[in-house]
């Protein structure tokens, strides 16, 4: 395939000069389009079965089918069926090994709050700072000497997709021994690429466990607050209702008045009383997320181990990659663990919402900080 576009022979050629004929002009401008059809054409299978993915994906996701333990979303698959031997593993975790686990959970969490600055200040002291842009140099030399991270290796692809896995059975593993329930497990992807995998824990359910109702409260408000959180628009719908009796007095035991100054007051003072209802509730966009919600200090700790201990298995990985190596230094495939776990740990790290550092920033912070403040890093990193 041809693709070249020369200006300055574009040029000559509007002011005559016949430097180039017109069939091979042609050619060169239509190389563009050219590129496109050939992509598309050596494509086209894989853009198929995308189109497939997708739409199945659509329909077992708006009509919640599971076939055969698994369940399909527009780019991502899970599956249930693992669930039994997770649960089985997970009671086997050792109580002496939680101690282990809360402390590097703690440590990873505090990592991941100081991350970003720490970047930040590594990216400016190697620009303006020659001597450390030296010592920032030499220790990725250093790196390089006992990891790799060769993207065209299928060496390095498989320790990528062994870690991504350890990963998430470690996440697995100490959720089900927290008592937390394991609802499935799943990977992100698309025809021919991983982009990563994920469990899926039911956090509601464990944070809402063992709750008591306060003493005092009647029937019908525990009712109301049930159907309110299990209807999130049944609150919308009463501040309707409330509206439609501001503008219809009839329909509720308020007094009017004959004299039509005297109602215009009454409707001013009423909604007045309603716009300060208004602002005293907090927006959608306001409201807590949910493990800031999480006032329970225990269940935030089993939490933070949770989310801490898929990097924990990385970090071992790491280690024991980097110690193959000093006694077998002929051993290739440890080189690419130590390039793929350190590549899983950074990324994970950074606090963005949908990271282990991100949640583990949120449960560290909680107590530590004002909620305002914790409310506002919450709404930076959730985008």
């Amino acid at each position: 395939m041809y693709f070249s576009l020369d200006i300055n022979k574009n040029r000559v050629e509007r002011l005559g000069t016949p430097s180039i004929n017109k069939s091979q002009f042609e050619v060169e401008m239509m190389g563009l389009s050219d590129i496109f059809y050939e992509v598309f054409r050596s494509n086209v299978w894989w853009l198929v079965i995308l189109a497939i993915q997708v739409l199945l994906g659509i329909r077992f996701t708006v009509k919640n089918i599971w076939f055969k333990g698994f369940k399909m979303y527009p780019f991502a698959l899970a599956t249930r069926n693992l669930n039994p031997l997770i649960r089985r593993w997970g009671r086997l975790v050792p109580e002496a090994l939680k101690p282990f686990v809360s402390t590097a959970a703690f440590t990873i969490g505090v990592a991941s709050i100081i991350i970003f600055p720490l970047t930040i200040g590594i990216i400016f002291l190697t620009v303006f700072l020659p001597p450390f842009r030296s010592v920032i140099y030499g220790t990725f030399d250093l790196l390089s000497t006992y990891s790799s991270m060769d993207f065209d290796s299928m060496l390095f692809w498989g320790a990528v997709v062994i870690s991504i896995a350890l990963h998430e059975l470690g996440h697995a593993l100490i959720a089900v021994s927290n008592g937390i329930e394991v609802k499935s497990v799943g990977v992100i992807a698309v025809p021919t690429v991983l982009y990563g995998a994920y469990v899926e824990i039911d956090i509601e359910g464990f944070v809402n466990k063992d709750r008591t109702i306060v003493v005092g409260e009647s029937k019908q408000e525990i009712e109301r607050e049930a159907t309110v959180l299990d209807n999130p628009k049944q609150e919308e719908r009463e501040e309707q209702q409330e509206e439609t009796v501001l503008d219809n007095p009839e329909q509720e035991e308020v007094t009017v008045y004959d004299d039509h100054e005297l109602e215009g007051l009454r409707r001013v003072i009423a909604r007045m009383k309603k716009k300060k209802k208004r602002v005293d509730r907090p927006s959608t966009s306001d409201y807590i997320p949910f493990l800031l919600g999480i006032e329970d200090e225990g269940k935030r700790l089993r939490l933070r181990e949770v989310f801490g201990a898929g990097l924990l298995v990385n970090i071992i990985i790491l280690a024991a990659s980097l110690a193959t190596q000093l006694f077998v230094p002929s051993m290739v495939l440890a080189k690419y663990f130590v390039g793929a776990n350190m590549l899983l740990i950074i990324f994970n790290l950074f606090p963005l919402g949908f990271t282990d550092g991100g949640k583990l920033m949120q449960l560290v912070l909680k107590g530590k900080v004002s909620e305002d403040v914790l409310r506002d890093i919450t709404k930076l990193i959730m985008g």
